[in-house]
């Protein structure tokens, strides 16, 4: 019997159903498709009976059936996809007739849903291989994706014609907020800052099923809502921004329409509007937990978690975070910390006096880490330069270290690292707009560090000071440090750059002026810096007088009284010796330790009590013979050349004692004729005779009294 083609059967088997009065349609893409899924299907069961007699002829024909039936299975569930989503759309439609917003809404997310559900299906079906499937189902499919992509037109006139509705809603809202808060959007047209400009009501309805979601993760005591994980809700606010701001855009429509177009841009506002739900999360739930915790470390994950929120949500609210520190002082309220997190927490005292306390104790903490590592008060690494190594003289063979004595500034380790600290809550007081919070601040926790750097300072330098060694080898260098520290912590208060000036602010309330906060403090350390630069100097002259007693012993006069002292011209006194090559020891210790202006001032200073000493004991009170006074010039050029390394004009430090030394060495004649003239004339004519012997620093009756010493 010869086979009837499949077409032809199915056209039989179609007649003999419409003869018995059935009303089925047979031009139904869904009959069709679940027709030929059972013919297919029985086709595969008499192929598997005969595969035992003729398996090898069989299986290529089998795997064709099997591919064709695959292709009818995922046509036929595109088919019902398709209805389902054709049926959704018209109800949309109907629910736009009759002005149904809730309907129309509901239906719409339906209808874009199963559009997503086909979508898929029909990319299924026009990846399978078409190869041994009946044109019939080819044609079908065809006419499926044709279908799919007309219920696509019609979803997104659907979409369109919502857009434009919300559009208007928007618009009306806006209106309605302009008649009640005119005076607002005035100020914002003028000014086109955020601060300024009020947040548009009809972005806040959009944002607020977004804003009530997050409340419910995190403000409801879901495991979401953790003390210790606050980054959970700045990262999900962020990428929720990320994800739907751009949605947003189709609503600037609504803004252009009332000509605010530059002063709002919707998705912008969007990000605005997210940063105000988190921050409401914050001030009803994180703030108030954190604050009864008041645990430290829960303080500084959240500050930090909400700088980096800050931070990263700034480009997505169309600003620009400053890139240098100078662009930070344009001026203390500046857009991107307006409104900020961190300046949420000043608005109530429980919140700020919380955060400070943990700032204020994690400083301090690391402050006294820093002050007990064993390299503290070694030389900090900036001192050498960048480079960190000797420095070449080309003229020399040999490289030749920096020395601290030739250094503006020679600051240890460990006050640079104070100064970071300092300088790192200089930057999480940028996020503090309001000056009066940033002072506050400033006061309860830089300037906190700071007392207690000093006091710790102090401490050490008193320890020094108790062993009475001030400039020995041993203590030299730890009194150097402290000292030099001091130095470079006041000359970086007080010229304060870079973050620092965030805490240099202008406030004249308490009487103080500007830059009460740093000055102060700056002035704290320079008056360590000054009063250790003169114990260091006391030190010294009490070091040099103490081994220069013999040497100022009245008995020790008669060599200036003796026509011989048996020494060769130029040789320093025996009992004055020692105690120069002993001064010269120290101050060779003290510029290895000390900066240049520490230095300088030290031993200026020891200078010139050490010549009063030599002055007042010896000049004025020994009596001295032609050959005394040489041997006292000699003994005081000794004296002069001990400071000659650290300076051009040593003998202009010393200068009564050089001055001294040039009455006593006068011939007799003109010694005479000057003292009586000095004792004839008045002050201010003895003064022009002395200048005119270049004895400028004593005075005529210092003059007179050194003249009067001379036994020749």
């Amino acid at each position: 019997m010869e086979a009837v083609p499949l077409h032809q059967e199915q056209e039989a088997n179609a007649a003999s159903a419409g003869n018995a009065g059935n009303a089925v349609d047979l031009t139904s893409p869904t009959f069709t498709a679940a027709a030929r899924l059972r013919d297919l299907q029985n086709e595969i069961a008499a192929l598997q009976e005969k595969e035992a007699e003729d398996a090898p002829g069989l299986a290529g024909e089998l795997k064709a059936i099997e591919g064709a039936q695959t292709y009818a299975h995922s046509l036929q569930e595109l088919v019902a996809i398709t209805k389902h989503l054709e049926k959704l759309l018209r109800a949309c439609e109907r629910a736009a007739a009759a002005n149904d917003l809730k309907a129309f809404l509901s239906g719409v997310a339906e209808a874009v849903a199963a559009h997503s559900t086909a979508a898929e299906k029909c990319e299924s079906v026009a990846q399978l291989p078409s190869a041994g499937v009946p044109v019939q189902l080819c044609d079908l499919a065809d006419g499926s994706l044709a279908r799919t992509a007309g219920a696509q037109e019609k979803l997104v006139a659907c979409l369109r014609g919502a857009l434009d509705d919300v559009n208007r809603i928007a618009a009306a809202f806006i209106a309605l907020q302009r008649s009640v808060q005119q005076s607002s959007f005035e100020a914002g047209i003028e000014s086109s800052l955020e601060a300024e400009a009020p947040a548009l009501w009809a972005v806040e309805e959009v944002a607020a099923p977004i804003a009530e979601r997050l409340r419910a993760h995190f403000a409801a005591g879901r495991p979401t809502d953790r003390p210790d994980r606050p980054e959970w809700l700045f990262e999900t606010a962020l990428r929720l921004v990320r994800q739907l701001a751009p949605a947003t855009a189709p609503l600037q429509a609504a803004v252009e329409v009332h000509g605010l177009g530059d002063v709002y841009h919707v998705p912008l506002e969007f990000a605005r509007a997210i940063r105000g739900a988190v921050k409401g999360i914050l001030r009803d739930h994180v703030y108030p937990r954190l604050a009864k915790l008041a645990n430290t470390a829960l303080w500084l994950h959240a500050v930090e978690e909400a700088v980096s929120f800050e931070r990263s949500l700034a480009p997505l609210r169309g600003l620009t975070m400053p890139m240098t520190s100078p662009e930070l002082m344009e001026s203390t309220a500046e857009p991107w910390n307006q409104g900020s997190c961190l300046e949420l927490l000043a608005t109530q005292l429980a919140w700020s006096t919380g955060w400070w306390a943990a700032e204020r104790e994690e400083a301090v903490r690391q402050l006294d880490e820093l002050m007990d590592a064993p390299d503290a008060w070694q030389t900090a690494p900036s001192a050498w330069g960048p480079t960190a190594e000797p420095s070449m003289d080309l003229m020399e063979d040999e490289p030749s270290l920096m020395e601290a004595w030739r250094s503006e500034f020679w600051p240890p380790a460990g006050a640079e690292g104070a100064l970071a600290i300092v300088t790192d809550l200089a930057h999480k007081c940028a996020w503090l707009a309001d000056p009066t919070a940033r002072r506050q601040f400033a006061i309860a926790v830089p300037q906190e560090v700071l007392r207690k750097l000093l006091s710790r300072l102090t401490r050490l330098a008193k320890t020094a000071e108790d062993f009475r060694a001030l400039v020995s080898p041993h203590w030299a260098p730890r009194i150097g440090a402290y000292v030099n520290a001091a130095h470079w912590l006041a000359h970086s208060l007080q010229e304060a750059a870079g973050p620092l000036l965030l805490l240099d602010l202008e406030d004249s309330s308490d009487g103080h002026g500007r830059g009460s906060v740093l000055a102060a403090k700056a002035e704290s350390f320079s008056l360590f810096k000054q009063k250790w630069t003169l114990k260091l100097a006391r030190s010294l002259a009490t070091a040099f007088s103490d081994a220069t007693s013999g040497y100022r012993k009245r008995t020790n006069f008669e060599q200036f009284a003796a026509h011989g002292s048996g020494r060769r011209d130029g040789e320093i006194s025996p009992r004055l010796q020692p105690a120069l090559e002993s001064l010269a020891t120290s101050l060779q210790t003290l510029s290895a330790s000390l900066d240049a202006v520490v230095f300088s001032d030290t031993w200026r200073a020891a200078a010139i009590a050490i010549t009063r000493t030599m002055f007042n004991d010896v000049a004025t009170e020994a009596h001295f013979t032609a050959e005394g006074a040489s041997q006292f010039q000699t003994d005081v050029s000794g004296l002069i050349a001990v400071f000659q390394p650290y300076t051009p004009r040593p003998a202009a430090h010393l200068r009564e004692l050089a001055e001294a030394c040039t009455l006593l060495t006068l011939e007799p004649d003109q010694a005479a004729s000057v003292a009586s003239n000095l004792a004839a004339m008045t002050p201010q004519d003895g003064v022009a005779q002395l200048k005119a012997l270049r004895v400028a620093r004593l005075t005529p009756d210092q003059a007179i009294c050194v003249l009067n010493q001379r036994l020749y």
